[in-house]
């Protein structure tokens, strides 16, 4: 990215002058530098193909959005959301790419087993991402209770000799 927020062209070749970073576009940190660099990295994940300059613009401000509405909280939020959203984008030309009408079973086969282990990939990250923001900790444990007619049933956590809680 330029030091005015415009994308540049990266070393891959792939041409992101046609989209403009937002300021609130967020990689997760408050360097300007910090998020130039990973949204450029993001956006150079496309695949180009044969895409209108039009159609590229949205792709790239889709990606920025995607950024923008995850809300990565730190650095590594932002490098894990970056692969998030290019492993999805790799698994997805994959999928594209077996179901061209004229690929081999072959083909198909390879690309659909590129797309599998993309979307592992990304279904790891997405794991990785969640525990590091504190998501899905809560833990349930069933057990096997028999109540019978008349009888009392307790549920929680239970403590012998009340818990630590003083009683009089």
């Amino acid at each position: 990215m330029s030091k005015n927020g415009t994308a540049t062209k990266g070393a891959s070749g792939n041409d992101v002058s046609t989209v403009a970073l937002k300021p609130s576009a967020s990689a997760g940190a408050p360097s300007d530098t910090w998020t130039d660099m990973l949204a450029e990295q993001t956006l150079l994940t496309l695949w180009n193909g044969d895409c209108s300059s039009e159609d590229r613009a949205k792709q790239l401000n889709a990606i920025l959005d995607a950024l923008e509405q995850i809300a990565p909280r730190d650095e590594l939020e932002g490098m894990m959301v970056s692969q998030m959203i290019a492993a999805h984008n790799a698994s997805m030309e994959c999928f594209r790419r077996a179901m061209l009408p004229n690929q081999t079973m072959i083909g198909r086969d390879e690309n659909l087993g590129h797309a599998n282990k993309l979307l592992r990939a990304f279904s790891s990250l997405v794991e990785t991402f969640n525990r590091h923001r504190g998501k899905n900790q809560q833990k349930v444990l069933v057990e096997h209770v028999h109540v019978h007619a008349g009888g009392q049933a307790l549920v929680g956590n239970v403590t012998p000799n009340g818990g630590g809680a003083e009683r009089n």
